[in-house]
């Protein structure tokens, strides 16, 4: 049967899943103590970038790849799924 109707949610305007996260839950925090880096500089790279977030297709895990560069750092498989997770991360109710 064809499709009758598409809905788009244009970025939490139908859904907002904030909501889902655990109280206090911060990613950017959560990826830097994955990392044991400092959080405030991460914190502040990501919101710099919050344009090309927004605007782009980017796969997130590249754009924290990025912040780590200058510091010849690369991230290994389980790194990569970990922040995979934190990104995505959703209370289990």
């Amino acid at each position: 049967m064809p499709e009758r109707a598409v809905v788009f949610d244009l970025f939490h305007t139908l859904v907002d899943t904030e909501h889902l996260r655990p109280p206090g839950y911060h990613y950017t925090w959560a990826i830097a103590e994955l990392l044991e880096i400092e959080p405030e500089p991460f914190r502040r790279f990501w919101d710099r970038t919050y344009h090309e977030r927004a605007t782009t297709p980017i796969d997130l895990v590249e754009l924290v790849e990025r912040y780590l560069e200058p510091t010849d750092r690369t991230l290994d498989e389980r790194e990569r799924h970990e922040i995979d997770v934190c990104l995505g991360i959703a209370k289990d109710d």
